[in-house]
């Protein structure tokens, strides 16, 4: 493949595959890097290009595998909104025994708000990494999340009483 075939195919797609990173990663300026880092994967590929039956399909697999890989350092690495942070966390206020009744009363909710809030409170992922995971929408996870904390505090003053 030659570099104007490269340009015809290949960095035509930038827009869409640019679309889907930020669909993905939920940012554009991860999404840029992640678009970036493909598009330099495939031209260091370039030989192999001319091999690819769908060079579509294989350059959002490329694409695919380079926002897995930010979400991944993402997760190894997060990072904290020091302005976000004003009081305490709860956690260190509340008696033990009151953690492992809230823990209890994650696994009482329905099979998908417990698998959002699991991913949210234990592995405290952000709701755009959730709804890459799951496939929901990142504004459905941020409703799940919503409505679930609402009822945990239900139940939990109901159980305190």
């Amino acid at each position: 493949m030659t570099s104007t075939e490269f340009q015809q195919s290949i960095v035509a797609m930038h827009p869409s595959l640019f679309r889907a990173a930020v669909a993905v990663l939920g940012n554009s300026e991860d999404a840029a890097d992640a678009v970036q880092d493909t598009m330099v994967k495939l031209w260091q590929n370039v030989d192999t290009l001319e091999k690819v039956a769908n060079v579509q399909a294989y350059a959002f697999a490329t694409l695919r595998n380079q926002a897995v890989d930010i979400l991944r350092h993402r997760s190894a690495h997060p990072s904290i909104d020091l302005n976000a942070v004003s009081e305490p966390p709860a956690e260190e206020s509340q008696p033990p025994g009151d953690l492992e009744l809230i823990a209890h009363l994650v696994e009482q909710l329905p099979p998908n708000s417990r698998l959002v809030m699991r991913m949210s409170i234990y592995d405290n992922k952000p709701s755009t990494e959730i709804a890459a995971i799951t496939g929901l929408s990142n504004d459905n996870v941020r409703q799940i999340i919503s409505r679930s904390r609402l009822k945990i505090k239900q139940l939990y003053q109901k159980l305190k009483q």
